[in-house]
């Protein structure tokens, strides 16, 4: 008999292990899932200087990210196809790509330079929408 339960609760077990379970992951409020600029990831406990010398910082209120004399890789705004906004100021340089899978929008008083040195087919600056 207690055979025959241990198997059964075993078989529960694998049952209910093998059961589909949906990822949840933190959104913001514009729906962004993942900012990442160059190999760092934007935080909350980042955003106000994400790189740590006062260059960049992010705003999660308007998904803006702000650039002021920066110099950065690969930009990357991930998430639920929403609006992305790069604001930059003074003379600024992206080392890579810059990817949204939303609409795009740049706005500034400065000059912003992406080159993306690398041999493949992928754009400089791509938007999803």
């Amino acid at each position: 008999m207690r055979k025959k339960l241990l198997v059964l609760l075993l078989s529960l077990v694998l049952c209910v292990s093998l059961l589909p379970i949906g990822a949840m992951a933190a959104v913001n409020g514009s729906g962004i899932l993942l900012v990442m600029v160059g190999d760092t990831q934007v935080t909350d406990k980042n955003a106000s200087d994400v790189l740590g010398d006062g260059t960049v910082s992010y705003d999660s209120a308007s998904n803006t990210l702000k650039l002021n004399n920066a110099i950065v890789g690969t930009i990357v705004f991930e998430g639920n196809y929403s609006q992305a906004t790069i604001e930059f100021t003074g003379s600024n340089k992206v080392d890579g790509s810059i990817v949204s899978w939303g609409d795009l929008t740049f706005r500034g008083s400065g000059v912003l330079d992406v080159i993306d040195a690398r041999e493949s087919d992928m754009a400089a600056i791509a938007s999803q929408d």
